[in-house]
């Protein structure tokens, strides 16, 4: 075994040619010869391609840690053309992220929520931009606009459900854009009800 040690500054691992170790040796012979190094590496991927993925994803699932590290180190250097280059996959593939976005929320229910209530508290104008954006969707629907409520809709807007004539309910829990259709009014006119009911019964 040569005992002799690399020339490049900062690596002690023994000669194997030119005075380098391999790896320094694979590094600068990369270098001097780049376009046939690249062209190589294209032409083993494409040959070797679902074996390389395989091997990436092991090692980053036994160094989930580290490869983070990477992920925002590289995040911080290149955040603007990172976040350039989603959007517009995003604009292109949106069937694709609302997908990702499914497996994302079945898979972490409770972090998406923290996630959404988080950027609403960072961002209350860009919130209350989308709130009336939402509102003005749902208007369309408000044929009974102007009208006055009963009994029988208040008792629905209190307890979130949607009930037939007789008293059957026919769905609980229900959101607020649900039931302003079927009454026909808007989420907005909805939620100032049941604000006043909540009041005047405390």
């Amino acid at each position: 075994m040569n005992s002799k040690a690399c020339i490049t500054p900062g690596c002690s691992r023994s000669v194997i040619a030119r005075n380098m170790c391999s790896a320094c040796y694979q590094r600068w012979y990369r270098k001097k010869h780049l376009a046939e190094a690249c062209a190589y590496s294209r032409k083993y991927y494409e040959l070797h391609s679902e074996k390389i993925r395989e091997q990436s994803r092991k090692l980053r699932e036994q160094n989930l840690e580290r490869y983070r590290g990477y992920d925002r180190k590289s995040y911080k250097l290149h955040s603007e053309e990172i976040r350039e280059r989603s959007r517009k996959d995003r604009k292109q593939n949106p069937a694709k992220y609302q997908r990702y976005y499914d497996r994302r929320r079945k898979a972490h229910p409770g972090r998406a929520y923290l996630y959404s209530q988080k950027w609403r508290k960072q961002n209350p104008d860009l919130r209350n931009a989308q709130r009336r954006r939402n509102y003005q969707r749902g208007a369309r629907h408000a044929i009974n606009g102007g009208q006055s409520y009963d009994d029988f809709d208040n008792q629905m807007i209190l307890d979130k459900t949607i009930v037939d004539d007789p008293g059957g309910i026919l769905k609980e829990d229900v959101s607020d854009r649900e039931l302003a259709r079927f009454l026909g009014r808007t989420v907005a006119a909805i939620q100032v009800q049941r604000h006043k009911l909540k009041n005047y019964e405390a």
